[in-house]
């Protein structure tokens, strides 16, 4: 026996502008289609059921997070979060990641005889109800927080060049050139993997410890994916398997990162290129940071930089031995470094806004350019259509006060 109990009418909301994550890249909100593919919490690929109509929201909200990102939603959209109480207790019990069931994830409450005395973990809030306890205790410490997305799980993609040699030649190559620069210590893994592929190379000295190394036959290439003089990560490799975008993260980090004490650092005049690295992170479960800011050199203004910076959670961005040595493993901080805190609500004008029906398990599904695990629509009709539709021998009473509703 099935009892649903809401309003007619309880839709849960995102701005229409609102970009979601799809396998073949990112999609407008107000532009998804029924039977459209988008991802889970789990980064597994699940399916739209319904895309309900576009609406005016009576009230409208931006909800803001720790690393700045945010997402517009109606007072009613859901979101289900671990607040400081649960997250207390997951970390006195020794849980020291955010397990990959929270969203569903139950933790037994214990007294001092051992006994079973509750249970604390996820809870699904509306928007409204967030704001409510948007704080805890005396202090007013932040209460509720949302783990990151798992890695988007994608299969193997057929790609022209290897990532890991593309991503190299993104970081540090020639934008018009077939060659790759690095410093006399690193020049040769690149070399070494580049001879791997079966590519003929040369090595050329440039000025002090500066080498360069010349891939012969990686020009056409560049030119036949569209990156030769115009240095960007193509879709393709933005949504090619867990193993494929690290590669290519890698490449990119391993030419052009930085390596700090347990923190990864992108920066470069390329926006493109910085974005890419963004969501490269993103989609492989991390929580980046991407900042503007002016660059100088020797007191000119060179223009605009891009810096993408994040403390590694799951996958360490670096293959060079030297620098993923400097990153060592994410302890102490991993449970933190694995979710994002919500630090505000604020009110905002009302805006076009839908709601979405996925058939995931735990009825979430990711959104906006932080892929942020949200909540999908518990309109009371659609739901129990649904399962009437998938439960063909069952019967069903809908009760309202009025026959119109």
């Amino acid at each position: 026996i099935w009892l649903m109990l809401a309003g007619r009418g309880a839709g849960k909301q995102l701005c229409v502008d609102t970009p979601i994550p799809t396998p073949s890249g990112w999609v407008r909100n107000g532009d998804l289609k029924d039977g459209d593919a988008v991802f889970d919490e789990r980064g597994q690929v699940c399916t739209v059921l319904q895309a309900h109509p576009i609406t005016m929201p009576e009230t409208a909200y931006r909800v803001t997070f720790k690393d700045g990102s945010n997402i517009d939603a109606d007072g009613e959209h859901l979101w289900t979060t671990l607040s400081h109480r649960t997250r207390k207790q997951m970390t006195r019990h020794g849980i020291k990641r955010v397990p990959q069931d929270w969203a569903t994830f139950r933790h037994p409450l214990v007294d001092c005889h051992a006994n079973i005395v509750g249970s604390v973990g996820s809870q699904t809030l509306t928007t409204a109800e967030i704001l409510q306890t948007l704080t805890h205790g005396t202090r007013r410490d932040l209460n509720h927080c949302i783990p990151t997305t798992q890695p988007l799980i994608l299969p193997e993609t057929d790609l022209p060049i290897d990532p890991y040699l593309l991503g190299s030649w993104l970081g540090d190559g020639s934008s018009k050139e077939q060659v790759i620069w690095g410093h006399i210590d690193d020049i040769g893994l690149i070399e070494m993997h580049a001879n791997n592929l079966g590519y003929r190379t040369e090595r050329i000295h440039g000025q002090k410890n500066t080498w360069k190394v010349r891939i012969f036959g990686l020009s056409k290439q560049l030119r036949d994916l569209g990156v030769y003089g115009d240095k960007h990560v193509p879709q393709m490799y933005l949504r090619s398997s867990v193993t494929q975008r690290l590669s290519l993260l890698q490449g990119l980090m391993d030419t052009d990162g930085y390596q700090g004490l347990k923190l990864a650092e992108f920066c470069n005049t390329n926006r493109k290129l910085a974005e890419a690295v963004y969501e490269l992170a993103v989609s492989l479960g991390e929580k980046p940071v991407m900042k503007e800011s002016r660059a100088f050199l020797r007191g000119r203004d060179c223009g605009e930089k891009y810096r993408v910076t994040w403390r590694w959670n799951r996958f360490n961005p670096f293959r060079m031995d030297r620098k993923a040595r400097r990153m060592g493993e994410p302890v102490g901080q991993a449970f933190k470094h694995g979710h994002r805190m919500i630090v505000s609500i604020e009110r905002i004008d009302p805006k076009p806004m839908r709601c979405i029906t996925v058939d995931s398990p735990s009825r979430l599904y990711l959104a906006g350019e932080s892929m942020i695990p949200t909540h999908n629509t518990r309109t009371a009709a659609e739901q129990i259509a649904w399962w009437a539709w998938s439960n063909r021998a069952t019967r069903w009473l809908v009760a309202a006060p009025t026959s119109s509703d």
